[in-house]
């Protein structure tokens, strides 16, 4: 009934034009969606179907012959079971890392007392236009130190400028009346950010949280670069891209075995396998961030 008077409702309000404009957006949107989602489900598919039939082709929506025998290979290869393990723990560490570094440097620059507020800002700006290039930074990592050092993930992306921004932008609308109530109370600086200020800017924090997580699970360039001999540390993006690049793992096709007998495991299905796993974290925590993203995007980029 209820969705019979919204009907009635929209069709009383438009008209039209308007109504043949929204069945226009609503199929378009929808072709947008289809193509976007079309090659992920079409991996899927294939990575569940049986490998060698998979290579005769015409696999676009659901297996033909349904098989798990990818995804046991994958689990029982130590290297990508490494990489994944790497992964994550980048991901969290480095999220961590970065949201606390990120919004402390957003709340010092918040505060209109602090004297060195501009010329701060401006710094940070800066790095937002001009890069120092690929060859001083990698030198500049080689004499840190960070060469085949996990520290190297880590590091160099602790501080975002334009999640700082974000962040910044929040933390200037927080009233002061909170602050200064803590303040009185005899709360330090870090006390009043950590117990006051982070409570109230959740929103906008698991927000910038989610871009820190899902760039450096995404991120594959700089184990590319910065990991030359310790292969340990390499993560799953770096290692999925080798396996597409090379179109091999481990040198050659893997065998595994199923209930009707030994099978080889080709390089495609393991290529498959590997892009639905490095998948699924990101689809995990988007559901439990995606109520504060809209709100954080939209009170942290604007400013009352």
């Amino acid at each position: 009934m209820k969705l019979r008077e919204d009907i009635r409702k929209w069709r009383r309000k438009n008209t039209i034009g308007e109504r043949i404009f929204d069945v226009f957006n609503f199929f378009f949107l929808l072709l947008i969606a289809f193509v976007s989602l079309f090659p992920f489900w079409q991996i899927l598919a294939q990575s569940f179907n049986e490998p060698l039939d998979a290579m005769r082709g015409g696999i676009y929506f659901f297996p033909r012959v349904w098989d798990t025998v990818a995804y046991e290979t994958v689990f029982k290869n130590e290297a990508i079971v490494n990489a994944l393990l790497i992964s994550i723990l980048r991901t969290v560490i480095g999220t961590i890392v970065s949201i606390t570094v990120t919004s402390l440097l957003a709340y010092a620059l918040s505060k209109p007392f602090f004297k060195s507020r501009k010329v701060l800002s401006v710094f940070c700006l800066i790095t937002m236009f001009f890069s120092g290039g690929m060859i001083p930074t990698y030198i500049t990592i080689s004499e840190l130190g960070l060469i085949d050092n996990f520290m190297v993930f880590i590091l160099p992306s602790a501080v975002s400028v334009m999640n700082m921004i974000i962040l910044k932008t929040f933390f200037e609308n927080i009233p002061p009346a909170f602050e200064e109530a803590a303040r009185v109370e005899g709360a330090s600086w870090f006390r009043t950010f950590f117990t006051v200020v982070v409570p109230l800017a959740a929103p906008a924090i698991a927000t910038v949280a989610l871009f820190f997580a899902v760039g450096q699970w995404s991120a594959w360039f700089d184990a590319y670069i910065y990991i030359l001999d310790a292969d340990y540390l390499t993560p799953l993006q770096t290692l999925l891209m080798r396996i597409i690049n090379q179109n091999t793992i481990s040198g050659s096709d893997i065998t595994g075995s199923n209930t009707g007998g030994t099978i080889t495991v080709t390089p495609e299905a393991i290529k498959n396998a590997t892009i639905i796993i490095s998948t699924i974290p990101i689809f995990l925590i988007t559901p439990f961030v995606q109520k504060y993203f809209v709100r954080g995007i939209m009170i942290g980029g604007v400013k009352e």
